[in-house]
């Protein structure tokens, strides 16, 4: 499916078309050739409680658990996982660098997992902590992640840490949500050798119905090259009760809006189990709602587009 086709389907789907149709049920065919493209799920968060503090995990108890990377293999055995990014997990900011050691370790257990998106943060003077050089330092960190506010999307030490991360080549990440859009694109737009990553679609507000504020905001941060999209984690915010159908639109327009090679793939396990019985509930829609495209675009939104903007081998 080419851009122009896929925009007139997008279309019909706004018109109201496609969005009251169901998606088929999770064991209804998925074309043969989707099943054995493997994915690169980039955002995997993994809670070593014995050594490592996570504050958020205590409004959580229900995935207030030791998970490991043994434990995610075992959940997403049947999902066709090819390659894995560590996504730093909420873990008390002053023990970045012990959480990216723990996870190195892990690496021996698992060769899949291939990188790590560690917690990084930069304050308004610019000042980032972790440095780049105690980040680089193991081999393994391939970005980071931080904490964002207004004050500091605003600020020009955003800025300069931005362009020093791009200068490591370190990828950077963005939590954010909608009212942060803006105030995030003009940053970005003086960033433009900094790779971005906005995670969870943005985290809209789906049951809200903000869609028309999401997707102003989408299709600005997608005017700038440098920035890609993640679709994961969106279903954790509507909450138990999500469908494939409430996704559709926020995921169609992504993809409109940045194209088949600036989206990746996450399954913000165990973070989904707050909403999911497993992993495979949220690996089989994530199936479901790109089995309309070719082959060659569902490899790129796969797996291809995650190893070339990671760095992955």
């Amino acid at each position: 499916m080419n851009r122009r086709q896929f925009q007139k389907s997008n279309f019909i789907l706004g018109t109201g078309l496609l969005a009251g149709a169901s998606l088929p049920a999770f064991s209804a065919t998925i074309p043969e050739s989707g099943k054995k493209i493997p994915k690169t799920d980039t955002h995997v968060h993994l809670f070593n409680l014995a050594e490592l503090n996570y504050p958020w995990l205590d409004n959580n108890p229900e995935i207030k658990h030791p998970y490991d990377i043994q434990d995610f293999a075992k959940a997403a055995r049947k999902a066709k996982i090819g390659k894995i990014m560590f996504m730093e997990s909420g873990a008390h900011p002053s023990q970045s660098l012990q959480e990216i050691d723990w996870v190195i370790k892990q690496t021996k257990l698992d060769k899949r997992l291939q990188g790590i998106i560690a917690r990084g943060d930069v304050d308004i003077k610019g000042r980032l902590t972790p440095n780049p050089e105690q980040l680089l330092s193991s081999g393994w960190v391939k970005g980071i992640r931080g904490r964002l506010n207004a004050e500091l999307l605003q600020s020009s030490g955003f800025i300069q840490g931005m362009k020093t991360l791009a200068r490591h080549k370190l990828s950077v990440d963005l939590l954010l949500t909608p009212t942060g859009f803006l105030d995030a694109a003009r940053a970005i737009s003086q960033c433009p050798d900094t790779i971005f990553i906005l995670d969870h679609l943005g985290n809209p507000n789906v049951k809200e119905g903000d869609y028309e504020v999401w997707k102003k905001g989408i299709r600005k941060m997608a005017q700038y090259p440098n920035v890609n999209c993640k679709i994961s984690g969106a279903i954790v915010k509507i909450g138990k009760d999500w469908t494939a159908d409430m996704l559709k639109p926020f995921v169609y327009e992504a993809i409109d809006s940045f194209g088949f090679d600036r989206i990746v793939y996450g399954g913000d396990w165990p973070n989904s189990l707050r909403v999911c019985e497993s992993y495979l509930d949220w690996s089989k829609v994530f199936e479901q709602l790109t089995q309309g495209f070719s082959i060659s675009e569902r490899n790129r939104l796969y797996h291809l587009n995650a190893d070339r903007i990671y760095q992955l081998t």
